[in-house]
């Protein structure tokens, strides 16, 4: 939004009074901060972190996924990938032949 000339003629008497009666205040503000404020979050930091948080759930889910994949049979060893259920395809006895 654009000062009207009034407003700026007005801002810049506001500053010539500053610079007058408080000409420490005025120097201080005039110079540039020590340094940029630390904690103020930039885009930056914003995608960053956010790429760091994707990042981290997808190797959660892959390790959820990778371990779901280990089942325990009843009566046998933990195996990868085995069938557990109690269809036809559920091995007899632990001698590894279907029934």
């Amino acid at each position: 939004m654009r000062l009207s000339r009034e407003e700026k003629r007005r801002l810049a008497e506001i500053e010539e009074r500053l610079a007058f009666e408080d000409p420490e205040l005025d120097a201080a503000l005039a110079r540039p901060p020590d340094r940029p404020d630390a904690d103020v979050p930039t885009p930056m930091k914003t995608q960053f972190l956010l790429a760091v948080l994707v990042i981290l759930v997808i190797l959660f889910a892959l390790a959820v996924l990778l371990t779901l994949g280990e089942t325990i049979c009843p009566g046998g060893p933990p195996s990868r990938g085995s069938y557990c259920g109690t269809g036809p395809e559920t091995p007899v006895g632990g001698t590894g032949r279907l029934q």
